[in-house]
């Protein structure tokens, strides 16, 4: 009978230990400005990539450190695809370059980021989206402007960026007895 109750407790033990082997990563609204990033002006439209503020959680159950090696947004975990999404990791109220960094084990955290999309505007609709407004931050030969986001702001992105062009979010993570992994996470544009 002891030995029955020792075996029962190993395997609870053993499976306990399995299910908290893993990593969750959610996202949360981040109440910043939508961001513009514009080059230059075409004659009748120009092309920009508007950027979408997120909090990143993650809840890291290993033992062991998860190696964050990128964030991006496209249709597919796999490649990256500067050309029509970029992201950023927002830190000293800057968009930065994505860089590998740790997720400590046994550790809750968050990090801000933002992630957008090359949409074709009209240059009346760039200029009634920037005038006034000051270049906050250069990024290559990218000027970056805020952008306060307001219910006509909501609607004007959402029919820009609809479902077809979303994509998902993607974390491409690394450690030790897992290897190469990814995560995968849905896109809400707005969390209201």
């Amino acid at each position: 009978m002891n030995k029955m109750i020792i075996l029962l407790f190993c395997i609870f033990l053993a499976c306990s230990s399995t299910f908290k082997k893993k990593l969750e990563i959610t996202t949360k609204k981040l109440d910043l400005p939508l961001k513009i990033l514009h080059m230059n002006k075409g004659n009748d439209s120009t092309y920009i990539f508007l950027c979408f503020p997120k909090t990143i959680v993650y809840d890291n159950h290993y033992d062991i450190t998860n190696e964050l090696i990128r964030f991006n947004v496209n249709y597919y975990p796999v490649g990256t695809n500067s050309r029509d999404f970029r992201t950023y990791k927002y830190y000293n109220n800057k968009l930065n370059p994505v860089r590998s960094f740790n997720l400590e084990n046994k550790k809750r955290d968050s990090f801000d980021i933002f992630y957008g999309y090359s949409i074709r505007i009209s240059n009346i609709k760039l200029d009634s989206l920037i005038s006034n407004q000051k270049i906050i931050q250069s990024i290559g030969n990218y000027s970056v402007y805020d952008v306060s986001i307001s219910k006509s702001i909501k609607n004007w992105a959402l029919s820009k960026i609809n479902d077809s062009i979303k994509g998902q979010l993607h974390f491409k993570l690394y450690n030790k007895e897992k290897g190469f992994f990814y995560k995968s996470l849905d896109i809400e544009l707005f969390e209201d």
